[in-house]
């Protein structure tokens, strides 16, 4: 996959992965420098949004469109085909936290006028953080974008192929269908993840966590 970055909030993982000449950001860092005065609790998700809002709209700012995964997902392809639909800017597929925002005129005013206040304004209400729980990031920026900003939401889920990580995946079954992305549950465990991952050759990090291969893709 081309033209990423990881939002991180592991100093170990953070230091691991910039070594390595990923491109990183500092999730806990990035939380520290936004200015609530009133901030409310420490739910992970909580902060999580608010962090990933931040990214969104530096990057909307910039004028990139751009795909939001959570952390239990990889893309199996080195690029995510972005949708057609020229009638929403906003599209996402809640099932497995995947979001596509093309930057316009109006995703940039509707992220930076609506979003990001109603963004902050949940991260001082002790109500709201409550309603959080088992609740990724992606699921609750799509609830205020189309709950309370009014946004349009387009669907992701006809022209996005996902495949659920389990005992019974394989490569074969992922080839067949033609995935774009395969996704685990959160409460699976990282030992399971992992030998899961390496029995279908998608794990190349060494019991070192050094590079135990490097995967190139032509430019196109």
């Amino acid at each position: 996959m081309e033209n990423y970055i990881f939002l991180v909030d592991n100093s170990e993982f953070l230091d691991d992965l910039s070594h390595r000449g990923y491109p990183v950001i500092d999730a806990i860092e990035v939380f520290q420098s936004i200015k609530i005065s009133s901030f409310i609790g420490s739910d992970d998700v909580v902060k999580e949004t608010l962090v990933t809002s931040y990214v969104i709209k530096s990057c909307l700012d910039l004028g990139y469109n751009l795909w939001a995964l959570n952390g239990n997902m990889i893309s199996l392809g080195w690029k995510l085909i972005e949708p057609s639909d020229q009638a929403f800017d906003f599209f996402i597929a809640e099932y497995v936290g995947l979001m596509f925002i093309r930057s316009s005129l109006y995703s940039k005013n509707a992220w930076n006028k609506l979003i990001m206040l109603r963004v902050k304004a949940m991260g001082t209400s002790g109500d709201f953080s409550a309603s959080l729980k088992q609740k990724n990031f992606v699921c609750v920026l799509a609830e205020l974008l189309e709950n309370r900003a009014g946004v349009r939401l387009g669907k992701l889920n006809d022209g996005m192929k996902a495949i659920e990580l389990g005992p019974n995946t394989s490569n074969r079954s992922i080839s067949e269908g033609q995935s774009n992305v395969l996704f685990w549950s959160h409460g699976m465990g990282s030992d399971s993840v992992q030998r899961q991952l390496k029995n279908m050759d998608l794990w190349l990090i060494d019991s070192d966590s050094s590079c135990s291969a490097v995967v190139c893709h032509q430019k196109q």
